[in-house]
């Protein structure tokens, strides 16, 4: 199925009944609506290029490519244009850009924590989904053990692998869960939290409060195996970079 363009439109600030007395009084500003629609469309056709790319390298110098286009893009807004704000993210686009060209600028050395076994940002992001994840199964009555190895396996089923290239281990799951406690402690485990919250249910209700729920439990009596569903779509999704 062909999907139709995202089209965004935006404001500066202004109502759309004053938008245009906005834009008379504010002269070299480009219109919102354009300029947010470019800088979207040539994100989308770089991210594709990008994602398609097998070289890790290559990568990295497509992604300097589109931090490139966002500089650019906010070079047409006055403030950027002539103002400071920007530099910290021209300083990364420079450090990325002299990687390319084989040099060792300050900022690629390593931070020294005491040894190599540090887990990267990406790993440490994907546990907190896995976290989360994990606390919805058990809020619709699973196990603690079966949860586990719901999440193992749907992280094994896509692509992740254990310290010694098997499928993921459920005591792995179990350690990080226990190392990080409730998620709504964290931005990504307070979003999943939120997602369940509004999922609907079968029955026309949402999942955590539907009239098919037993005794004071208003949870639909569907939920175990919509949680699973649920758990199952997540690996996959583009926010998750642990495999990049």
């Amino acid at each position: 199925m062909n999907r139709l363009p995202m089209r965004i439109r935006v404001t500066y600030g202004a109502q759309p009944d004053n938008a245009q007395r906005w834009n008379g009084a504010s002269p070299g500003w480009p219109d919102p609506n354009d300029w947010i629609n470019r800088l979207c469309a040539s994100l989308e056709e770089r991210y594709r290029v990008y994602q398609q790319e097998p070289d890790s390298l290559l990568r990295r110098n497509k992604a300097a490519a589109m931090l490139a286009q966002v500089l650019s893009s906010l070079h047409e807004l006055p403030p950027f244009r002539d103002g400071h704000a920007h530099m910290p993210l021209k300083d990364l686009l420079i450090f990325l850009n002299d990687l390319d060209r084989g040099r060792a600028p300050p900022w690629a050395k390593p931070v020294n924590f005491g040894g190599t076994s540090v887990t990267t940002t990406a790993e440490t992001e994907l546990r907190l989904w896995v976290n989360g994840v994990v606390h919805v199964l058990w809020f619709t009555g699973m196990s603690r053990t079966d949860a586990y190895k719901v999440v193992a396996n749907g992280l094994s089923k896509h692509g992740r692998k254990g310290n010694d290239g098997g499928p993921v281990p459920w005591r792995s799951v179990q350690q990080w869960c226990r190392n990080l406690g409730h998620p709504n402690t964290t931005m990504i485990g307070q979003r999943i939290m939120d997602w369940w919250q509004v999922m609907p249910c079968p029955h026309g209700y949402l999942v955590t409060n539907c009239e098919t729920g037993q005794w004071n439990i208003a949870q639909c009596e569907d939920a175990q195996a919509m949680a699973k569903q649920f758990a199952d779509g997540i690996w996959d999704l583009p926010h998750l970079r642990d495999r990049f």
